[in-house]
């Protein structure tokens, strides 16, 4: 469907995606392939991935840097280079940490589907 819809060449600035484990290769495809964010729906009880946090994503840039891993770099840029560079259920991780976080625009959401 990512695949498809890229090839549409639409804009979409946002996808409203499952929060299951088994998705975090697809929210990273839809951050990468659609650069659009991926809302995560998650339970109440659901934990921050240790291996999504900006302190993982750095320990991979350091341990990739003959890859050319960009340690100064935005972290956009980082994600982007572990994307391209087999971590991709890793950077899945970090967008979903980042609605589990509160990082998110959860309460727009919510007004704009009347939650």
């Amino acid at each position: 469907m990512i695949a498809g819809v890229e090839k549409m060449k639409s804009k979409i600035t946002a996808v409203f995606a499952d929060g299951g484990y088994d998705t975090f290769q697809i929210h990273a495809d839809i951050y990468q392939f659609l650069n659009a964010k991926p809302y995560i729906q998650f339970r109440e009880t659901a934990a921050v991935h240790e291996e999504g946090t900006e302190g993982r994503i750095d320990h991979w840039i350091n341990k990739m840097w003959k890859l050319g891993g960009p340690l100064t770099a935005p972290i956009r840029q980082k994600r982007e280079f572990l994307y391209a560079n087999g971590r991709q259920e890793q950077v899945g991780m970090f967008l979903r940490n980042q609605n589990v976080g509160g990082h998110s625009i959860l309460g727009c959401v919510c007004k704009t589907w009347g939650l």
